[in-house]
């Protein structure tokens, strides 16, 4: 506190194959992160980017707050092409999740406030509290996309749809 600004850059391109599906994959990254004296901070998310064979999950946006008693700014967008999470899954998914094809098409938009907790720093925030202190938009559409072979689209606060011929189980 009372010092000057200090800034962080994080660029990286990191290539490999997975070898058991000899699949190339890439992670880009571009961030910035930049303090300010009373506490302010901005962390800036040019691009991430996950990409798999033709499969990519990419995201950006901007978390910020000018003080310590300042709201939080969240603003931000994501994007899901063809984009299968088993292939990122740590020590393989089960295999009732590996017996369907899954590819996730999906894009969202976050502009979210948090106000600043009017508790005690020493009592734990609990999901409901963080709840009850966001205001905002936050929107996700998933378009012609497989969840584990089932056709899937819907929006977020709208549901979901199965097509026709498809059910879910129990």
């Amino acid at each position: 506190r009372g010092q000057g600004a200090a800034r962080v850059d994080l660029t990286t391109d990191l290539r490999g194959v997975v070898p058991a599906q000899k699949t190339p994959v890439q992670l880009q990254l571009d961030a910035q992160s930049t303090t300010a004296p009373e506490g302010g901070l901005r962390v800036a998310l040019q691009r991430a980017l996950l990409q798999a064979g033709a499969a990519q999950a990419s995201l950006s946006g901007e978390l910020q707050r000018s003080n310590t008693s300042a709201p939080w700014q969240a603003k931000g967008q994501a994007q899901l092409k063809a984009f299968d999470p088993l292939l990122w899954w740590p020590g393989g998914a089960p295999a009732s999740v590996r017996s369907g094809n899954t590819q996730l098409n999906a894009n969202a938009t976050v502009d979210l406030s948090v106000a600043t907790p009017s508790t005690s720093p020493d009592t734990p925030a609990t999901w409901q509290t963080t709840l009850a202190r966001l205001a905002g938009q936050a929107k996700l559409t998933l378009r012609n996309s497989l969840l584990v072979g089932v056709p899937v689209e819907g929006e977020a606060g709208v549901g979901y749809r199965l097509r026709a011929g498809f059910e879910l189980p129990p």
